[in-house]
């Protein structure tokens, strides 16, 4: 055992956070830490590491057990360079080092009684990583986006976020017995994010991560623990093992729930017949047994559930968006995109990514109209209305209280349709009358959505709005953004998330902007591949033409190689084969993601047939028949195209 949590409770004024939380941590276990936004994550984490007491139950730690984390905020002396910092993980074996030196020194003076000592202390030095830690030191701070001129930089220089990258550094490379991590993915860009997974997927320590990156739970997790109503529950596997087993808990509890409350209702009958009847002494009986019977509770839903449903007041044209030669920045002359083109059509759902400080919420404002381009344009389409959701959750009045944001643009709806309005976003009762400035941040992120939900556009500009929600709240946004009938163009750190809803992807690297079809793991090769190669100076961003030419695939560029010997020109029936091979091959992709997609709704209607209410039992049906109907007629295409295929090949032989 490392720790052990034994029936902790724990509370704030009149809210119970932890109900007898009961659970324990053992050496090796990698765990991630799950629940909803104010469930007490953070509040476990803080008892573990001895800051906050339990109200009740005990918490029990190993004897010199040592425990990481990331703290708040940099201690100590900031003008200690950031390699330094780092490198002060290694206390114990820097302690050693100057040892042997010292050793070394008094050997060349001629003093062999300290030769045993200084070959053992060798050896030593040597097993626990002494003669590599300079090169772990190098490998975690690159690993976590610095570059090597940042190394000698005092701590005072850096940003907040690379103050916490470094943090996070020195936490993972003082190999402590348990790693405690509080959403250490927040100011990671995905290089970061990937290089710490590796990182914790090879380490033999324990960790507890809390995070809501659900594809870093599926890797690095080998053990989920819910925090819910109060109480912890542990489930095998990482975030994909844990959302089946929780349904299959869940629904197996209200089966029994309800086969119980089926037993007592007959036999509280029972006894209500026979009581005073010729069968009274078996009905007290039955009465003395019935309440020795431990009640089961009902499954709850938490208070917090949310209920997204975005829809289009307009149908729009067939362009959205587009952009021409678009430079975005905020000082004339220089840009931090340049030359960004591409148009956006009816239905697509386009993911701008890139690392930290590229430009992507800078580009995201041009398109929105609210930073004025520095060169070119960004135009809507025909009967085209933008929505947009800005991270930083400004467009939020402080003054005002949650039910003014949506009243004060919808006067006339009466108090309760608004108030039965914000009920979906779990503001409940006298919530609504809160003042905008004392809310959460997931608070603050789920009323902004609430504002962009009711006002119907049908171009959604999203800048990371699962930030400040929740897993729950993040699978029920992207389900609805998934119905959704318009477009959207949005910026999110969430590679789940991306997965789920980009179409397309827009690649920001040194100010340049490419086009690629596909999602976060389709676009991941060809990303890297930019990564490596130097991009040329002043090079201009892709039109729609350019970027739907498979040159900027690895498997063309090594096609469009020079060959030592000359290729036979092609035939306009070479090209037209070679377009109709393309587009079979991408119809495949999307056929398989469909047919998965089936199957996981169909999973979905049997496993949670009891629990789903008639309403939701309906929304999943029609999603279902929607995406059948969807595959059917790419199957069809997919026929008839490679059809076609076969009977062109020998023409173009």
């Amino acid at each position: 055992m490392l720790y052990r949590f034994e029936n902790v409770r724990k509370a704030y004024g009149p809210k119970e956070v932890l109900r007898d939380a009961t659970w324990q941590h053992n050496p090796g276990e990698k765990v991630g830490l799950i629940g909803r936004n104010g469930a007490g994550k953070t509040t476990l984490l803080r008892i573990a590491l001895g800051r906050e007491e339990p109200d009740g139950g005990r918490f029990l730690k190993a004897n010199a057990v040592r425990i990481a984390t990331v703290d708040q905020a940099l201690p100590g002396d900031l003008s200690e360079k950031l390699h330094d910092y780092a490198a002060g993980a290694f206390a114990e074996l820097h302690a050693m080092e100057s040892e042997m030196r010292r050793l070394e020194h008094r050997m060349a003076e001629g003093d062999d009684s300290v030769h045993d000592r200084y070959d053992a202390l060798s050896h030593r030095f040597e097993n626990e990583g002494g003669y590599d830690m300079v090169a772990e030191v190098e490998k975690a701070l690159s690993g976590l986006g610095f570059e090597r001129p940042d190394f000698d930089r005092p701590l005072s220089e850096l940003s907040g976020g690379q103050k916490n990258r470094a943090m996070l550094a020195r936490a993972i490379l003082s190999s402590p017995d348990v790693l405690l991590l509080d959403e250490p993915t927040n100011h990671l860009d995905f290089q970061a994010v990937e290089f710490l997974e590796e990182y914790l997927a090879r380490s033999r320590k324990a960790y507890l991560v809390v995070t809501h990156d659900r594809r870093f739970l599926d890797r690095v997790a080998e053990e989920i623990v819910d925090l819910e109503n109060g109480r912890l529950t542990a489930y095998s596997g990482g975030y994909t093992a844990y959302r089946r087993q929780k349904a299959e808990r869940v629904l197996s509890a209200t089966r029994a729930f309800e086969k119980q409350q089926e037993f007592i209702e007959k036999e509280r009958e029972y006894i209500r017949r026979n009581i005073a009847g010729v069968n009274s002494r078996q009905a007290k009986g039955r009465r003395t047994k019935l309440a020795r019977v431990e009640r089961l509770e009902r499954p709850q839903e938490d208070g917090t559930s949310v209920d997204f449903r975005f829809d289009a007041a307009r149908i729009g044209g067939r362009v959205f968006l587009r952009a021409k030669d678009l430079d975005a920045g905020y000082e004339p002359g220089a840009p931090i995109v340049r030359r960004a083109s591409f148009e956006l059509l009816r239905g697509e759902r386009l993911a701008i990514l890139g690392e930290n400080g590229t430009g992507k919420t800078t580009l995201l404002k041009s398109l929105a109209g609210r930073l004025a381009p520095l060169a070119g344009s960004a135009v809507t389409g025909h009967d085209v209305s933008i929505g947009y959701y800005d991270q930083e959750l400004r467009d939020l009045d402080p003054k005002r209280r949650a039910i003014d944001a949506v009243w004060d643009e919808h006067p006339n709806e009466t108090e309760e349709a608004v108030r039965s309005y914000l009920a979906r976003f779990a503001f409940r009762g006298d919530d609504v009358f809160s003042p905008i400035e004392g809310l959460s941040g997931g608070e603050k992120g789920r009323l902004t959505l609430a504002v962009v939900m009711k006002q119907r556009h049908n171009l959604l500009l999203l800048d990371e709005p699962t930030n400040h929600l929740d897993l729950d709240a993040r699978e029920a946004l992207e389900e609805s953004l998934e119905d959704f009938p318009g477009s959207i163009v949005f910026v999110s750190h969430d590679r789940a998330f991306i997965d789920r809803l980009a179409t397309r992807v827009l690649d920001l690297r040194q100010g340049r902007a490419v086009l690629m079809d596909g999602n976060y793991t389709e676009t991941a090769d060809a990303r890297a591949d930019r990564r490596r190669k130097p991009e040329p100076a002043g090079a201009p961003g892709p039109t729609r033409s350019e970027e739907t030419t498979p040159a900027a695939r690895p498997e063309a560029a090594e096609a469009a190689a020079p060959k030592p010997r000359p290729r036979r020109p092609e035939s306009p029936d070479d090209k037209e084969l070679a377009k109709r091979r393309r587009r079979i091959k991408a119809l495949e992709e999307k056929i398989a993601a469909l047919e998965g997609e089936v199957e996981t709704l169909e999973s979905r209607l049997w496993e949670e047939a009891l629990t789903l209410g008639p309403v939701a039992s309906h929304e999943l049906s029609k999603r279902k028949a929607a995406r059948k109907e969807e595959l059917d007629a790419l199957v069809e295409e997919w026929a008839r195209l490679s059809e076609e295929a076969e009977r062109a090949a020998p023409r173009s032989s």
